[in-house]
């Protein structure tokens, strides 16, 4: 396929269905940006494969294919975000926030973790350290620092989901009675 023709298919494909695939990636993803986003993604992907597609003997069905898986790699790393937002609190992701609440955020986390590793979060997230000054305080590398804020960040996540099945067994429990 010439890139004349590559361009001529797509563009026609692109002319019909551009409308109702974003109204398509729009019902599952509800969020605008989103939506443009996957569609995007979909003409892109179809550009790559533009050999294919013009062999294709559904090229509706194909376009509505890649939509859908689209769709669904964005909707997983989605959930993936909103999951660790909500157990872990915005501060852990963003150091430098000038939220007065991540102090008392953090403090919550205190009895999940031991003093070194309470003392490496207050300096990362409450006195805004860089790595490398942390590095400087604590007598470790870069490297060391970041994974073990990685791990340390890891170890909340794991016992707050613990927690959290804990109390939808306990309210399936109560249901039960």
């Amino acid at each position: 396929m010439t890139k004349e023709e590559a361009e001529q298919l797509l563009g026609k494909l692109f002319g019909e269905m551009y409308d109702e695939i974003f109204q398509f990636a729009l019902a599952y993803l509800r969020n605008k940006q989103l939506a443009e986003e996957a569609v995007q993604e979909v003409f892109y992907q179809a550009w790559c494969h533009a050999d294919t597609l013009a062999e294709h003997e559904n090229k509706r069905g194909w376009i509505y294919n890649a939509a859908k898986n689209e769709i669904m790699k964005i909707r997983s790393k989605e959930a993936r975000v909103l999951k660790y937002e909500t157990l872990t609190g915005e501060f852990l992701q963003k150091p430098g926030s000038e939220d007065a609440y991540d102090f008392l955020v953090l403090d919550e986390f205190s009895h999940m973790v031991n003093a070194e590793q309470m003392e490496l979060l207050k300096s990362r997230y409450q006195d805004r350290n860089t790595y490398a000054e942390m590095a400087e305080d604590f007598g470790k590398s870069e490297g060391a620092c970041k994974m073990a804020l990685s791990r340390i960040r890891r170890r909340i996540r794991d016992l707050m989901d613990r927690a959290g099945k804990r109390e939808r067994e306990q309210g399936n429990d109560r249901e039960e009675k």
